[in-house]
Parts: structure tokens; C-alpha cells; sequence
């Protein structure tokens, strides 16, 4: 249980980070209303980066898929946090390109190269 603030937007980081170790926050992105939580009237996802390489499975959605990425080097992995069940990762080569994905996408969208991931 994530401690509880009179702030919404507190109680937001709070609960949309308190499963993650070994991760750091790297903040909030705009998304669509439908996996998005809303802040400000806004619908955004919670992003958090690995601190190290992630060789194991981290989504249970397609594991085919992630292992492929993982044997091709894609080893630093960005949770994109959204609403209870609707989630994805991102796999990277470096935690430096997720990092970079992230502050220069402005408006996260599904896509491919994504994953589910169950939260």
C-alpha cells in the first residue's frame, strides 16, 4: 500500500510506482484517455527505466517475441504505466536510447514494438 496524500496528483506517483524496484521514474507522458490515468485533465502514463540490464522476461503477454529481443541485445526495458491492466514495456539496447525515447516522444502510442505488460 503506497502511502496516501490528501494531493491527487501525489497519490498518482505514489501508486503508480510502488511496484517497481530497480527501476527509476523518469516522469509522466500524454497518452490516450483509455490507458491513460488523468492528472489536470490530462490522460498520461508513469514511465520508468531499468537501472541495469533486464536478461529475464519482464512481460508474460508475448514471451516469444521478448526473448527474440532479448538474444538481439535489447536488455534495458521502459515500463509505460497506465491505468490497472493496460501497461506495456519497451525494450532498448541502451538504458541512454530509452532514456532519449522518452524525453523526446511527446505522445505515447501503442505500438509493435511494445509490449504488454501486466500490472
Amino acid at each position: 500500500m503506497h502511502k496516501f496524500y490528501e494531493d491527487t496528483i501525489l497519490n498518482y506517483i505514489n501508486y503508480m510506482s510502488k511496484q517497481f524496484r530497480d527501476y527509476t521514474f523518469y516522469g509522466f507522458m500524454k497518452t490516450e484517455e483509455t490507458i491513460g490515468c488523468v492528472i489536470n485533465g490530462n490522460p498520461v502514463v508513469a514511465v520508468h527505466i531499468s537501472s541495469y540490464e533486464k536478461s529475464e522476461l519482464e512481460s508474460d503477454d508475448d514471451v516469444v517475441t521478448e526473448q527474440k529481443m532479448i538474444d538481439e541485445g535489447f536488455l534495458f526495458v521502459a515500463v509505460i504505466y497506465g491505468i490497472d491492466n493496460c501497461s506495456y514495456m519497451k525494450r532498448f539496447k541502451s538504458k541512454q536510447l530509452a532514456v532519449d525515447w522518452m524525453y523526446n516522444t511527446e505522445f505515447y502510442e501503442t505500438t509493435d514494438d511494445c509490449l504488454f505488460y501486466n500490472s
